[in-house]
């Protein structure tokens, strides 16, 4: 039995003599064999929008927790970061500082002017190396209404856009019931949503990304931020508006493109080179950004919208694929083994429910054994689905292929997710050593590097 993937770092994983190991660290190359026995094989990164990765970038600097300025541009580890938003050692991409007395927003009456301040020469401890205004305070205490402020801003002719600000309690208040967000057609309007979408960033600083979605359209609407009366007082930073690939996950990912859009990214081989053998494993990092369906998950539009199907995809010439995504059937994160055409080697299904940006460690091992077939999937140490005896296989010789993260096939659906570190080996592995790698992979999901 090869050795357990015990030990600190990646070493214990290439100790599995895996055919491919990639991380998005060093997104632009991977580690392999490939059919052509190069112990490098070369990776080609992809934004959607056809966009070098040349802007301007801000880090997201998880010890402390909150965005650095630089004014170096991005590579391509710079675009995938090393694990995922709000995990040690994620690079945030940003395309605007946040210059403008109060991020823009000014009361909106009865509220009276004194309840929106700043604290002169303090920056939010969220923001870090950024032209940023001094620190905006809502002081909500002794007030007869709720405070509401405003900013206008502009709808997209063409998208759908997202509109995300930051928020904070002086006194660890929950924003959920105590903040809302609004968007009207004229200034000084106090009308905010009760479907406002709100999300806690992981870590210790207590902030949050309140969220409003709004139609495409043409002219100048106004945002309304509120916070309840007699709830102390609430910092608010970072606001942000999102155009092209807003949905309901990832927004609290700043954009990297310019005109306020996000790119979307995902990696492939450069060449057919990567193959499925009659016995394997697959090993994957994945952090999701918004929680399960039957955990709370907001996407009103249902899991038609569910924007992270495509993690992974190979797919040799004569129709073998293997596949990982998001099903949106079941609304569960899955591995799919079989043909293109009708035949099903297995279909796993991760049923458990999640919380926002949760991490987990996925191994799917397929295995000939005592002349049984067996296909197992493990999820962050736990065996969690296996299929045994199906009726079809993987045959000898197939034709390699390209390998796809992020997506599901050139022209599939972009995973709006993050895939800090992906293996794939070509020989059985017993399931003590699975089960280990599982959880292996979820450590590295969640933000260690080294």
């Amino acid at each position: 039995m090869i050795n357990s993937p015990n030990g600190p770092g990646i070493r214990p994983i290439l100790d599995l003599k895996p055919q491919f190991y990639w991380d998005s660290f060093r997104a632009g190359r991977s580690l392999g064999t490939g059919i052509e026995g190069d112990g490098n094989l070369k990776i080609t990164l992809i934004d959607d929008d056809s966009r070098p990765p040349t802007e301007i970038i801000t880090n997201w600097d998880p010890g402390q927790e909150r965005w650095c300025g630089t004014t170096v541009t991005a590579s391509p580890e710079e675009v995938l970061g090393p694990s995922g938003n709000f995990y040690d050692g994620y690079i945030l991409n940003s395309w605007s500082s946040w210059t403008s007395s109060y991020c823009g927003f000014a009361v909106v009456a009865p509220t009276p002017a004194g309840a929106l301040y700043t604290n002169t020469g303090i920056y939010p401890d969220i923001i870090f190396g950024l032209t940023h205004c001094d620190e905006p305070v809502c002081a909500t205490d002794g007030r007869l209404e709720d405070v509401i402020i405003e900013r206008s801003i502009a709808l997209s002719a063409s998208y759908r856009r997202v509109f995300q600000v930051l928020v904070k309690s002086e006194d660890v208040n929950d924003p959920i019931g105590n903040v809302y967000i609004g968007i009207n057609s004229s200034s000084g309007t106090r009308i905010v949503s009760a479907s406002t979408w709100i999300r806690p960033l992981p870590g210790v600083r207590g902030w949050y990304a309140v969220m409003l979605s709004a139609e495409a359209g043409s002219g100048t609407r106004y945002v309304s931020l509120s916070f309840k009366m007699n709830t102390g007082r609430w910092f608010y930073c970072a606001p942000m508006w999102f155009s092209t690939w807003s949905t309901m996950e990832n927004v609290t990912r700043p954009p990297l493109m310019p005109a306020n859009s996000r790119g979307g990214w995902y990696v492939s081989s450069t060449n057919s080179e990567l193959i499925m053998h009659p016995e394997g494993w697959l090993a994957m990092s994945i952090v999701l950004p918004d929680r399960s369906v039957s955990n709370g998950h907001l996407d009103l539009a249902g899991a038609s919208s569910y924007r992270f199907l495509g993690l992974l995809n190979l797919e040799c010439v004569e129709g073998y694929r293997l596949r990982v995504n998001m099903s949106d059937t079941y609304d569960h994160l899955t591995v799919s083994m079989g043909t293109t055409v009708s035949s099903t080697i297995a279909f796993l299904d991760l049923t458990d429910d999640w919380d926002d940006f949760s991490g987990f460690g996925i191994v799917a091992t397929w295995e000939i054994s005592n002349g049984t077939r067996y296909v197992t999937l493990y999820c962050n140490g736990i065996k969690v689905d296996s299929v045994s005896s199906p009726a079809d296989w993987w045959p000898d010789n197939l034709t390699p292929n390209q390998l796809f993260l992020g997506i599901s096939a050139f022209s599939g659906t972009l995973a709006e997710c993050w895939i800090p570190r992906m293996a794939m080996g070509r020989q059985r592995i017993h399931r003590s050593v699975a089960r280990t790698l599982s959880k292996k992979m979820y450590d590295l999901a969640r933000g260690k590097i080294d």
